[in-house]
């Protein structure tokens, strides 16, 4: 079994739009072991997308809508360095992969990463582009800092 990703009965039966029993009726049917009231994540998986009604939701897109409100809760909270260093370690590329990837000089992310960030917007924008953050708001909360600065 797949710790942490399996599913219950009571969470099929809720995915699929469908009463407890039925999803007992069926994944007994189907010859789909529950073991310890749940069901093996890739079983589970692929019962849910048989059923008529069933929609998946994107993986990726919620993954980006995490990591987007992670990443804002982050630069709200703490002091920017920490911030920073935070996502740039959660997005698992190196300074300079980003420096390349966001087209601006390697002082200029080392800068980041002490917690003083220069006021170019541009270039402030394309380092939130490059770390698939909400560009906008990571602008605006880099401008913050460095005028407090």
């Amino acid at each position: 079994m797949s710790k942490g990703y399996d599913l219950t009965v009571r969470e099929l039966a809720l995915l699929g739009q469908m009463k407890e029993a039925a999803v007992r009726n069926s994944l007994s049917k189907e010859r789909i072991a529950i073991e310890r009231g749940e069901i093996d994540h890739t079983a589970a998986v692929a019962w849910l997308n048989e059923r008529r009604d069933f929609v998946s939701t994107r993986m990726e897109e919620g993954h980006q809508v995490r990591w987007i409100a992670d990443s804002r809760i982050a630069l709200e909270r703490g002091p920017f360095a920490e911030a920073f260093g935070h996502l740039l370690k959660n997005s698992e590329i190196t300074a300079a992969e980003l420096a390349r990837k966001a087209q601006v000089p390697e002082n200029f992310v080392a800068e980041l990463a002490a917690g003083r960030p220069s006021p170019d917007l541009a270039a402030l924008r394309r380092i939130g582009e490059a770390l698939d953050l909400d560009a906008p708001h990571f602008v605006g909360i880099a401008v913050q800092t460095a005028l407090r600065g």
